[in-house]
């Protein structure tokens, strides 16, 4: 006859293999520098040539967020990304802030649309 007590299923003799998550500072490094190589790559600097169809601002290493954004509200808002991205290529930004800044712009973007 049966024994009626349960008994477990033999555990799996293999172990899942398991992939180590980065860090979260890895993750915004590596965010930072796809974001500069994308810049770069947008306005010519690596790569083809292209034209701009617009005048730079001027943003500087040297401004903060809230300068940056002072600036970037007296132009129009197709515009806007454009700048940030431009200024980074260039140097004229850290990644850092230019992430912020992109990030600020798509959320404002999103609750006008609401």
């Amino acid at each position: 006859m049966d024994d009626p007590v349960y008994k477990r299923p033999p555990a799996k003799a293999q172990n899942p293999i398991r992939y180590e998550l980065p860090s979260l500072e890895q993750v915004k490094i590596n965010q930072e520098k796809e974001l500069l190589d994308l810049a770069q790559v947008r306005y010519g600097i690596r790569g083809t040539e292209v034209t701009l169809s617009f005048q730079p601002l001027g943003i500087s290493a040297d401004m903060n967020e809230n300068a940056i954004f002072r600036r970037l509200m007296a132009i129009p808002e197709h515009e806007r990304a454009d700048q940030v991205l431009y200024a980074l290529a260039t140097g004229q930004t850290h990644a850092a802030i230019a992430n912020r800044v992109l990030a600020s712009l798509s959320l404002i973007a999103r609750m006008r649309a609401e």
